[in-house]
């Protein structure tokens, strides 16, 4: 595969629609070949240059032909011909992800749930999807993390990984990173957020999950985009209800008039999936593991960054904070 041709599509001159179409026929002959006449040496000098940059970065660029691409992404509406990605993907390829979006200016009763709603999720082996927005995603993210649970989360953003938007949950971002969570864009590096990113970026939070929770949605909020999205894709769409119709809800109450799942916490998505709450809460016993550096452990066994990425979907690995890795004991002999 052609490097330069996969970051081509990106830095191109060509309009949103013919990107989408030069994915459906890269996916179509699953070989990139078929556009290496399709761009400029300048714009393939320029895409190496975003190569360059990912790769100083820490930042990993994922091609919608890689076997790693989250398969429900990519049969889904418009997928991006390249993820960027910092973090672990082992959360999106070996469990169940369910998105939690809703307004950015929501009120404290609906944080509160929110959270509560997706710490429970997380607890019971699901991964919460969201955008890292203040409100609703802010409060997801967190109830993710609270429960303690590895791979817990997945932040959708709507710029370039090189940065954080809203600054404020800079913070959030490392706690999400450091978790074995994962932070993922359309976007190449110092991509600014833009109105219409954020619009764009709602059918990847929909792609990648098997169902979108919306909360406090209001008349004409954004999170309905993401509903529809999830309707276009055939996921399912679950509506959190309140006691009180307000201004607040009324979103939420239009998806339930128009077919959507009503819920009040994070059990009634459970029972839709048919999983077992006390059971997926039960203690279960894990295999010892000690924790190298990661310099030390690829240096041990030779592998590559790529390769890297095989060994924590096949549960091998896990990375945790500060550049190491967790391996079974066993598996070295200690």
């Amino acid at each position: 595969m052609n490097n330069e041709l996969v970051m081509a599509i990106c830095v191109s001159e060509l309009p949103a629609s013919g990107r989408f179409q030069s994915v459906q026929k890269v996916l179509l002959e699953d070989s990139w070949n078929c556009l290496k006449d399709t761009f400029t040496e300048r714009e393939l000098e320029a895409a190496q240059s975003v190569i360059d940059e990912c790769r100083a970065l820490g930042i990993v660029a994922l091609p919608v032909t890689d076997p790693m691409y989250p398969k429900s992404l990519r049969e889904s509406e418009a997928p991006p011909p390249v993820l960027y990605l910092k973090g672990s993907l082992t959360g999106l390829m070996s469990k169940i992800a369910v998105a939690v979006v809703g307004a950015r200016s929501a009120t404290v009763d609906g944080c509160v749930r929110v959270s509560e709603l997706s710490e429970e999720l997380a607890r019971c082996n699901i991964v919460v999807v969201s955008g890292l927005a203040l409100g609703i995603d802010g409060a997801a993210h967190r109830g993710a993390l609270n429960s303690g649970s590895g791979h817990s989360t997945v932040a959708v953003l709507a710029h370039g990984l090189d940065m954080v938007y809203p600054p404020s949950h800079t913070g959030l971002a490392g706690r999400i990173v450091d978790t074995g969570g994962l932070l993922i864009s359309e976007y190449p590096p110092r991509t600014k957020p833009m109105k219409h990113h954020f619009l764009a970026r709602n059918r990847i939070v929909a792609g990648l999950s098997r169902g979108v929770i919306v909360a406090e949605a209001g008349e004409r909020s954004g999170s309905l985009v993401t509903a529809q999205f999830a309707i276009n894709s055939g996921r399912d769409v679950f509506a959190l209800v309140g006691e009180a119709q307000d201004d607040a809800s009324i979103g939420c109450q239009n998806l339930v008039e128009q077919g959507a799942i009503p819920i009040a916490s994070a059990s009634g998505v459970l029972r839709e999936y048919g999983i077992d709450l006390a059971r997926s809460l039960s203690e279960r016993a894990k295999p010892r593991k000690v924790v190298l550096g990661l310099a030390s452990f690829m240096e041990m066994t030779g592998v590559s960054f790529h390769e890297l990425l095989r060994l924590e979907l096949d549960g091998i690995i896990e990375r945790t904070a500060g550049n190491q890795v967790k391996v079974s004991a066993s598996l070295i002999g200690k």
